[in-house]
């Protein structure tokens, strides 16, 4: 019902429904890509207890990242700077955060969903937290419940046919938020970088 960030601006409509357009994490640090150059903080207040519902809570993202590269990581490092996954915390009765998960990850490369377990949120909770200095576009935030499902089938389906084509690289743009985006009607033959020497 609720949710701000650490500017203390209303972000609730930015992630209440997957639609390309996140909560803005705020300003860069201009040194590293993929890199705030603050922490990015998303307070979420719920209107019930999350642990009311039937079936195994978990917290449901759907957003996208600024790629921190492995040679970007490091000289952030050797500058004294660390990159810092997700961790989401709940206030507890007495106000005060409290750490579920520490640093879980992201939904990483394209747009794309994740679900976290919340088996270790305490009981009664209805307010979460995200802290992250990652440039993270969070788009859609919400709990959803896992639930049984013993009517279940698993089929399994032999493939007839396989072709293997040479089908080039997808013209790739950058959109709103760095919303990456590859159009498979357009492609090169050879991709935009240059091939490393050696093996």
């Amino acid at each position: 019902m609720r949710a701000v960030n650490e500017r203390d601006e209303d972000v609730l409509a930015a992630i209440a429904a997957r639609d390309d357009r996140a909560a803005p994490p705020g300003a860069l640090d201009p040194r590293f890509v993929g890199l705030l150059d603050h922490e990015h903080v998303l307070e979420l207040d719920f209107d019930t207890r999350i642990d009311a519902e039937p079936g195994r809570p978990c917290f449901a993202a759907d957003g996208w990242i600024e790629y921190p590269y492995s040679q970007t990581i490091f000289a952030a490092w050797q500058a004294g700077v660390h990159y810092e996954a997700p961790t989401l915390e709940s206030a507890g009765p007495d106000g005060r955060w409290h750490t579920v998960i520490e640093h879980f990850g992201y939904p990483a490369g394209m747009p794309r969903g994740m679900a976290l377990p919340l088996d270790g949120l305490p009981p009664g909770t209805t307010r979460l937290r995200l802290r992250t200095n990652m440039q993270i576009y969070w788009d859609r935030l919400r709990v959803i419940y896992a639930e049984a499902l013993p009517e279940a089938q698993v089929h399994t389906l032999a493939p007839l046919r396989s072709v293997l084509a040479r089908t080039g690289f997808p013209r790739r743009s950058t959109g709103a938020q760095q919303l990456p985006d590859y159009d498979y009607e357009r492609r090169a033959p050879f991709a935009d970088m240059r091939y490393m020497a050696g093996d």
